[in-house]
């Protein structure tokens, strides 16, 4: 049809990045549980928890994320959350009843996600 433009809609990945962000809050979350806590992570980076029990925070630029956990004196379960690929590294423990550093595993968005 003359003076019609074709238009095309290129998948870059967003839907299924939003499932893996869903799945995640969902299925691996008690996400109405916690509230924002920025004031228990450096700057740059979102933290929601549930003190003492959950915490998850979104560093959009990996490198180091500090927690503080000096109010917890817990053993938590810490993996980390690539949210480009819905894959999930690094499981490992973390002791808190201090401030403890976590380094993501590369300069992209990472999600740090830890459980009691």
């Amino acid at each position: 049809t003359p003076g019609r433009a074709a238009f095309f809609l290129e998948d870059a990945g967003l839907a299924a990045q939003l499932k893996y962000r869903y799945d995640f809050i969902t299925k691996k979350t008690r996400f109405v549980e916690m509230a924002p806590a920025q004031s228990l992570v450096n700057s740059g980076n979102v933290c929601l928890a549930n003190p003492g029990r959950e915490y998850v925070v979104y560093a959009p630029n990996g490198g180091i994320v500090v927690l503080d956990l000096s109010g917890s004196p817990e053993t938590f379960r810490v993996e980390w959350l690539n949210p480009r690929r819905g894959t999930y590294h690094g499981l490992t423990v973390a002791t808190g009843g201090r401030r403890v550093s976590f380094t993501a595993p590369d300069p992209n968005d990472w999600v740090l996600h830890l459980t009691r």
